[in-house]
């Protein structure tokens, strides 16, 4: 999957996304009980919300690790893992594009 979005609509419950590193310009909107969880062994996960909110929590239970929310990706990538300013994804409300290689950033790992 392109995008941490596309990916939750193609969970069931309880499946489990693990997040690449990399800078994710969406709002996250979990509605079902799944786990998000950012790999971050070879850089960070950063949430920057295309919105007002990095995070909708709508459903009954999940789990959501190892992710960096902020509003300005710019601010957190100065701190450190400069190897993260050339790993972007984007999506807008209506379309989704990638500046990075046409590789899957999300997978779904299924329980």
């Amino acid at each position: 999957h392109k995008t941490i979005r596309a990916a939750s609509r193609a969970t069931s419950n309880f499946d489990t996304l693990i997040i690449n590193p990399g800078v994710y310009y969406e709002t996250i909107n979990i509605t079902r009980p799944q786990e998000i969880i950012g790999n971050n062994r070879k850089g960070r996960v950063i949430i920057s919300p295309s919105a007002n909110h990095a995070l909708f929590f709508q459903s009954i239970s999940g789990r959501v690790a190892n992710l960096t929310l902020c509003r300005d990706p710019d601010d957190v990538l100065s701190l450190s893992h400069p190897s993260l300013s050339s790993k972007r994804t984007t999506e807008s409300s209506s379309s989704s594009s990638s500046s990075s290689s046409s590789r899957d950033v999300v997978s779904v790992a299924e329980k």
